[in-house]
């Protein structure tokens, strides 16, 4: 009997030091005050800036069958920042938070990238959604509502790094491996650069949650039927 191909793995079931390190910040986040609603305010805007990058390739796009699939991953995000942003509302009000200003608009497109780089952004960027969502999954156990919109969220990063993956492997076995080596080696960069903001950004929060451990004993303890934060 003929064995079918071994299928190719996608970018998103890589795991790295970067990998690890993101769901490390993520659990030390939760034990800040008020966590959820950074959590889901950044998650709103990082899927507002997806919608920002892909939707000027998708106006260009040539391609019936990528075009296809490209409107689909807008339409994806576009949901997930609503929902996000829904349950961000949702936890204002469980945790008594006033602050009910706008979320700062999406980034802007995608400049001077080229489909190809565009598609090497994502391919590595999707990965990062995904276990970003993922950590911030097990960071909500506590809440089921929270956590089915989360899985409904990790099912589609789970759809857009496959397709991403896939385009770029058909780009490479149609002759432009060149490209594609290119075009992923800049997405890497960009990766890194990002990686190490994201560093910064924890380093600076680490004086807040020394605070937060050493006044969480003295904190009131949250009314009945609300989460801790």
């Amino acid at each position: 009997m003929k064995r079918s191909p071994r299928r190719e793995p996608v970018a998103r079931e890589r795991t790295d030091f970067a990998s690890y390190l993101l769901a490390m910040m993520v659990r030390a986040s939760t034990r800040l005050p008020g966590w959820q609603m950074t959590a889901l305010t950044h998650l709103s805007k990082t899927e507002s800036a997806s919608v920002a990058l892909l939707m000027p390739a998708i106006s260009a796009m040539s391609d019936t069958r990528l075009r296809k699939l490209m409107t689909r991953h807008v339409q994806d995000e576009e949901r997930h920042a609503r929902v996000f942003e829904d349950c961000l509302m949702v936890w204002r009000e469980r945790c008594g938070d006033s602050n009910r200003n706008p979320l700062p608009p999406p980034a802007g497109g995608a400049g001077r990238m080229n489909l190809m780089q565009l598609m090497a952004l994502f391919e590595i960027g999707e990965m990062r959604g995904f276990q970003g969502v993922t950590a911030y999954r097990r960071a909500f156990a506590d809440d089921p509502e929270t956590v089915e919109m989360m899985d409904s969220v990790i099912r589609d990063e789970h759809f857009h790094c496959t397709y991403v993956h896939l385009q770029m492997e058909r780009w490479k076995g149609q002759g432009f491996a060149k490209e594609v080596a290119a075009a992923r080696k800049h997405a890497l960069q960009q990766d890194r650069d990002a990686f190490i903001r994201q560093i910064g950004s924890f380093l600076l929060m680490l004086p807040s949650l020394f605070i937060s451990e050493l006044t969480r004993p003295f904190r009131r303890r949250p009314a009945a039927g609300l989460p801790s934060s």
